[in-house]
């Protein structure tokens, strides 16, 4: 009962994720001269923030996959948690002190994560591996979830990563830059 609730759960947001982002990048780029804008402004002031709630959702599901349910984690699995990982406590000490100097830091350790991420998805989903998987430790290709047809742990990751990407993007662009 646990499990199949906890993959809905997440699979949902990792859906909600990508929705949000083509639907985000579509209205930047239209409103892209209109600094102004209200809802752009909005999500750019707390950018860090809605981030921070992005990555410790990815952070705990990832933990109740790996230390209540049992799934063990594949090498690339560990990768994309070193980059997620302490992101969250950049972000959290960057909300405390209200400054921004982690924002850098954040995207290009989720632009890695995001690069394992893609490569992940590539091969679980039948791609041809061009990195051998550790000999005695969890294949890379295991899928443990599968929701709605394509929805899989390293895709759950990979859209966390874009999310973290595409809110900070706008943050520097309409907040940092002016």
């Amino acid at each position: 009962m646990f499990t199949p609730l906890t993959n809905q759960i997440l699979s949902l947001l990792t859906i909600g994720g990508q929705i949000f982002v083509a639907l985000g990048i579509l209205y930047a780029i239209y409103q892209r001269k209109n600094k102004e804008n209200k809802l752009i402004q909005f999500f750019a002031r707390n950018a860090i923030f809605f981030s921070f709630i992005i990555l410790l959702v990815a952070m705990v599901g990832s933990l109740i996959y790996s230390g209540v349910i049992g799934y063990a984690p594949c090498d690339l699995c560990w990768y994309q948690r070193i980059f997620s990982y302490p992101s969250v406590f950049m972000l959290g000490m960057a909300m405390v002190r209200r400054e921004h100097k982690a924002v850098d830091y954040v995207i290009m350790l989720s632009i890695i994560g995001g690069i394992i991420s893609i490569y992940h998805n590539y091969i679980s989903l039948g791609g041809t591996s061009v990195l051998p998987c550790p000999v005695g430790g969890v294949s890379c290709t295991k899928l443990y979830v599968f929701e709605f047809g394509y929805i899989t742990i390293p895709m759950m990751m990979l859209t966390a990563f874009a999310l973290v990407i595409f809110l900070l993007a706008i943050q520097k662009k309409f907040t940092l830059a002016k």
